[in-house]
């Protein structure tokens, strides 16, 4: 079952207290009758709480959650790590393709999208997001960018690899990030750096991968592991425990077959949960 959103959770917690001095009201009211004899006002401060319970219930029955300005952007801010993990992933790529593949305009315009909305978290947070924490993913998506290449076609030249570097560094420089490396070797001793300095295993690792088990079924999610083990750094797979053997290598070779026969969608269509169908197939280029 998935996991219930802040307003669910709220919704029936409000159920449960309503349930709760029903079922004592025999015990509660006497409580109440006693200690209004000596101070009247609580009868006024009960009433005023019982009509204030139920605004509150009507109001959330009431609300559309997708109509809240930003609140998917700063949900990772609130304490809870998003109820749909992998739909965040697809939008994710989604926005790393619209600029690595798009016109120099729309590359531009997706950009400062993207720091626009880390503006407004920032400005509901109080406080800015360290220029560290903006290089720690603009390094993820060099690393997998070449990464999943090599993985699904064949291995980068040199040349081919600063390429994918250039284009990420324009993206850290159009967000006027500090520290940003000058070149491909520079890049890589950073990105050795930070996996060492600024990579843990924490309780938020923990939630995320559970809510990724949620979202994907216990095969699916045994998939996205193997994966992982086949794509991760050698300090990610050991943080995460991750099993030394990529079990899932021949199947990654039997892929590269099917999609040269053009049958890759039906792959995707079998091993993705169907919600996600229609952003899979619009990441194809």
């Amino acid at each position: 079952m998935a996991d219930k959103t802040l307003f669910e959770e709220l919704k029936d917690e409000l159920t449960d207290f309503k349930t709760f001095l029903h079922d004592n009201v025999p015990t509660i009211k006497p409580a109440i009758q006693a200690i209004a004899a000596l101070v009247p006002q609580v009868n006024d401060l009960i009433d005023l709480l019982t009509g204030l319970m139920d605004k509150l219930r009507t109001a959330i029955n009431n609300l559309d959650v997708s109509q809240i300005p930003g609140l998917g952007e700063v949900s990772q801010f609130t304490g809870k790590l998003p109820a749909d993990p992998l739909g965040r992933l697809f939008s994710t790529v989604a926005y790393a393709q619209k600029i690595v593949f798009a016109e120099e305009d729309g590359a531009l315009h997706a950009i400062d999208s993207i720091t626009s909305v880390h503006k407004t978290v920032e400005a509901n947070r109080g406080g800015k997001i360290p220029d560290e924490a903006y290089l720690d993913v603009l390094f993820q998506l060099i690393d997998y960018s070449i990464r999943a290449y090599e993985l699904l076609h064949r291995r980068m030249t040199p040349q081919e690899k600063t390429e994918v570097f250039q284009v990420f560094h324009r993206v850290g420089a159009r967000m006027q990030l500090r520290n940003l490396p000058d070149n491909y070797p520079s890049w890589e001793r950073m990105r050795r750096d930070y996996l060492q300095q600024n990579l843990t295993c924490s309780t938020f690792t923990k939630d995320l991968y559970h809510r990724y088990r949620l979202s994907l079924g216990g095969f699916r999610y045994q998939l996205l592991l193997q994966a992982q083990v086949m794509l991760a750094p050698r300090q990610v797979r050991r943080l995460l425990g991750l099993s030394p053997v990529p079990y899932l290598w021949p199947v990654v070779q039997v892929y590269k077959v099917v999609r040269f026969l053009r049958l890759d969608r039906l792959c995707k269509l079998i091993i993705l949960p169907r919600k996600y169908s229609g952003q899979v197939f619009r990441l194809d280029v």
